[in-house]
Formats: structure tokens, sequence, C-alpha cells
């Protein structure tokens, strides 16, 4: 799956490297198994994984202020 990047997906670090932010891997649906930053997934780090950490909301609010 492909997604098109937005401007809330991501920011660029001290290194001006990309970083992804928990908006755009909720948005992707699973985890990479990266070791990604801001990954939103119980546990982390695990390829295909979907079941979202307890602290993560996906409403309207928490999507927004991410």
């Amino acid at each position: 799956m492909c997604l098109k990047f937005e401007k809330e997906d991501f920011y660029l670090d001290d290194n001006n490297k990309m970083v992804l932010t928990e908006k755009y891997h909720i948005k992707k649906g699973s985890c990479c198994g990266g070791k990604c930053k801001h990954c939103p997934y119980c546990p982390p780090y695990q390829k295909s994984n979907k079941e979202l950490r307890e602290d993560v909301h996906t409403g309207p609010t928490r999507l927004q202020n991410s």
C-alpha cells in the first residue's frame, strides 16, 4: 500500500531526516517493523501488527493534535 504524505504525517529532525508521526502510522494501518520513534502499536516494532496501544486514540480530536 502506498499512501501520499501530508504535512502532518512527518517532520524533519535535527539531522534533516524524516520522522513519521503517530498519525501517519495509524493511517497506514499496521506496523512496518522499522523501530519507528512514534510507533503506536502494541507490542511495538512487530511487522504487520495492527493492535494499537491502549493510550492511542483514533478519534478526530487526537488525530488533529498529533
